[in-house]
């Protein structure tokens, strides 16, 4: 049982909630970063304190060659048309969402009200939030949003197999010893996509698993730690970035410093 988006709002953003039995999982929510070789110079996104105003842009960042725009860079989410913005529902709101644009100006939107995905009257950890229509990204605005890759199998159903390997850009907040304040990046690939749930089952999602791996580290690699959450991940699809989701949690730590972490899967969710 599908629950939507066109009828509850005027503007669709082509996303639907349909949550199948979910396994247990028992998670940190997390946003921070641990990353391979973290330097400010190569790692941070921007500099300064998210919500404050005071941040800029880091013109050394590893990632600069993709188009950035549509990442809000206060933790609000990643943009998937000009008017909808995803992030993780138990983050919370993180405020109006605010952009660099392409000129390196700071373009602030505003929230109009947000939903939670749900299947079955079970509640995701997905939260879809949509702007003012005329508080919403215009092409003036210099920002870009990022479509969401829907790749199907010769039946016609979602083919997981293909995700499995893609290359993810994942941000999140500085809070890990020895980084400069500001938000992070650093990079990872998909393992596994399954259906995730907090403790006792709440929030029943379909997420992708991402490992951090201890014991052979590679410049860049990345793993959640701790902190807020719905901070965005991309997917490098040809080069180009799109949106995959926001970063949901972290499990599983073992002797070597290992561990895994999932974010949101967008395209389960695409009608």
């Amino acid at each position: 049982m599908r629950q939507g988006l066109n009828g509850l709002w005027s503007e669709r953003a082509g996303v639907a909630a349909c949550l199948l039995a979910c396994l247990s999982f028992s998670a940190a929510p997390a946003d921070a970063l641990q990353i391979d070789g973290y330097s400010a110079v190569n790692n941070n996104f921007t500099f300064g304190a998210p919500g404050t105003g005071t941040y800029t842009a880091n013109p050394g960042f590893f990632a600069n060659g993709y188009d950035l725009t549509g990442i809000a860079i206060n933790g609000a989410g990643i943009l998937i048309s000009p008017h909808y913005i995803v992030s993780e529902w138990h983050a919370g709101t993180a405020g109006n969402p605010e952009f660099i644009n392409k000129d390196g100006k700071i373009i602030q939107t505003f929230v109009q009200d947000s939903i939670r995905l749900t299947t079955n009257g079970a509640g995701s950890d997905l939260r879809i939030s949509r702007l003012y229509d005329n508080q919403g990204i215009t092409p003036a605005d210099g920002v870009s949003y990022y479509p969401i890759v829907v790749k199907k199998n010769a039946s016609g159903g979602l083919d997981y197999s293909w995700y499995v390997g893609q290359k993810l850009l994942n941000f999140g907040t500085a809070n890990v010893t020895g980084e400069t304040a500001g938000i992070v990046g650093g990079t990872n690939t998909i393992d596994s996509t399954w259906q995730a749930s907090f403790g006792g089952g709440d929030s029943p999602t379909e997420v992708a698993d991402f490992h951090y791996n201890a014991t052979t580290p590679y410049q860049n690699q990345c793993g959640l730690v701790g902190g807020d959450s719905g901070y965005p991940v991309g997917m490098i699809v040809d080069g180009q970035l799109t949106a995959l989701g926001a970063n949901m949690g972290a499990y599983g730590w073992d002797a070597s410093g290992s561990w895994s972490s999932v974010c949101s899967f967008l395209p389960y969710y695409v009608d």
